[in-house]
């Protein structure tokens, strides 16, 4: 039986007084895994401590079964961190090729590999251009291209989609995906939280050191089944249609909803917004009286639906950002 690619079993990180990982657990398979959370929830101590380069104080990581504290794991986990660091006088095939060497390659071997990491990040006609004259774009894909050379089955990506162009955003993502199709595993963070829902279900919610949900956006909805949502309605405003008034007057029975608005519309249409304390008991109550009404009920949203909601709910309330 294969081993997960990474393995976290009660890791928790102090720094001083400050603990900034508490007890992760967390199995990861092949494929793309998002981790999302507030800034200073622990998520750059979190990849840290899955890359190896630094160790928990308490509990322990493993890559594909090997412990971190070995020295073969570093070996099966490519690293590339939010901030750059880099020799701005190189080239980026010169930069490359000299990480490579590091890495223990022979001269000829490491400019093959370099040559392959520059195909794959699409820069292999940039591999002359000093990392100096780069953009914000071409430098996260130089990151992406060290961080390949050795051919991991594990790559751990630090906020690879921050500063970076629409463009170049749908470039890396298309080969992220190609990637995670090749058998590799991914994990990276973001605070591109509809991102992060567009490319992968499989979510990691970080708050204060805490993984307090993992799974798809339902599956992360299920956990928070006991919160409000907003329910937004509208329907047209005509003498065939329930009034506002006499719906309000069934609402006020019905247990799942702790208060409403009313929304502006344009003329000739109504609209409310509900906020309801379980979803699926609400809509259930409202699809009977939809036909008890036979109410041309023409909008149903959910404004809690998206990531960004859900995880701005399980925050506090507090929505996060393209931005930290």
């Amino acid at each position: 039986m294969t081993p997960p690619s990474l393995r976290l079993d009660g890791a928790s990180k102090w720094y001083g007084q400050v603990l900034a990982l508490n007890g992760a657990n967390l199995e990861l398979g092949t494929g793309i895994h998002g981790l999302v959370g507030a800034n200073g929830a622990g998520k750059t101590t979190l990849l840290r401590i899955a890359s190896g380069l630094i160790l928990p104080d308490e509990g322990s990581a493993s890559i594909l079964g090997v412990s971190t504290r070995k020295t073969q794991a570093r070996s099966l986990v490519g690293y590339a961190p939010e901030t750059d660091s880099f020799y701005e006088e190189y080239t980026t095939l010169g930069f490359l090729v000299t990480m490579a060497r590091i890495h223990g390659f022979s001269k000829n071997e490491a400019i093959r590999r370099t040559e392959l990491s520059l195909d794959q990040v699409g820069l292999s006609n940039q591999s002359e251009k000093r990392i100096k004259g780069c953009s914000r774009g071409m430098r996260q894909r130089v990151k992406l291209a060290q961080a390949l050379l050795h051919d991991p089955p594990l790559l751990i990506l630090d906020e690879p989609f921050s500063g970076v162009d629409p463009v170049v955003r749908q470039d890396l993502v298309e080969l992220f995906r190609k990637m995670a199709k090749g058998g590799r595993t991914l994990l990276f963070s973001s605070h591109e939280l509809d991102e992060v829902e567009r490319l992968t279900e499989n979510i990691l919610v970080l708050v204060r050191g805490r993984i307090v949900a993992v799974g798809s956006a339902g599956e992360v909805r299920k956990r928070l089944d006991n919160h409000p949502c907003r329910v937004a309605l509208e329907w047209p405003d005509t003498p065939d249609q329930p009034s506002l008034s006499a719906l309000l007057g069934e609402w006020a029975n019905w247990p799942e909803i702790s208060g409403w608005e009313r929304l502006n519309t344009i003329p000739g249409r109504m609209g409310c917004l509900i906020r309801a304390a379980r979803e699926a008991d609400f809509l259930t109550r409202l699809q009977s009286q939809v036909l008890q009404w036979n109410w041309t009920l023409e909008r149903v949203e959910n404004l809690d639906g998206s990531t960004r909601a859900l995880v701005g709910r399980i925050l506090g309330g507090k929505i996060m950002g393209s931005t930290s």
